[in-house]
């Protein structure tokens, strides 16, 4: 009786936890301002660009998927992206993974992430780490 009712009590976390997996939303910038009306940058268009969050379920995302968006969003102001960090605090559960990082002006930026042996290679090796 007890097994029984410790698999139904089990039951609807598993579904959730499945729900959630096959859900998986592709990656994406998360950008504060987007939906905050009280921040300063809310509906306004950007002339420049210092960071940027990029959002991803790591099961479904390659190292170089989430490179390429960052660097798309820091092109436009003639910048490179250079990965700082990554939590788990900052993104929605369907995608769980926030890769932070620095738009810089240099094509060949000397700032490294501390324990990194180069920005690609650390990148990957970041990424797979989430």
């Amino acid at each position: 009786m007890e097994n029984k009712l410790l698999r139904l009590s089990l039951l609807p976390i598993v579904i959730i936890c499945i729900g959630i997996t096959a859900c998986a939303n592709p990656p994406y910038i998360h950008d504060k301002a987007k939906f905050n009306r009280e921040h300063a940058e809310f509906a306004k268009v950007r002339t420049d660009r210092d960071t940027v969050t990029v959002c991803y379920w790591r099961n479904d995302t390659t190292a170089q998927e989430v490179a390429n968006i960052a660097n798309n969003a820091c092109q436009p102001f003639g910048k490179v992206a250079v990965l700082e960090s990554q939590d788990l605090k900052t993104c929605p559960l369907q995608t769980p993974v926030a890769a932070n990082f620095r738009c810089v002006a240099d094509a060949n930026p000397t700032y490294q992430p501390q324990d990194s042996d180069g920005f690609a290679t650390s990148l990957i090796k970041t990424l797979r780490g989430f």
